[in-house]
């Protein structure tokens, strides 16, 4: 949810485009689990063990999360 609210075209919040907590891990430093759990603001015990397989979303969208329901 936070790579797309912050990509060019969201609204605006504060004059100011949506941007992620933290700052990006080095290649070295990545975290175990979900890439993004320590930037993501919905991270639970599962994203910090688990990393997410890649699900089609829709045509041409793929999305890598345990937060979002496909059903």
């Amino acid at each position: 949810k936070g790579l797309l609210m912050s990509r060019l075209g969201e609204e605006l919040v504060n004059n100011r485009f949506y941007s992620i907590k933290g700052n990006v891990p080095t290649i070295d430093k990545i975290p175990n689990g979900c890439s993004f759990n320590n930037r993501c603001e919905c991270c639970n015990e599962k994203c910090l063990n688990d990393r997410p397989k890649l699900r089609e979303l829709k045509n041409n969208h793929k999305i890598s999360c345990f937060n979002i329901d496909l059903r």
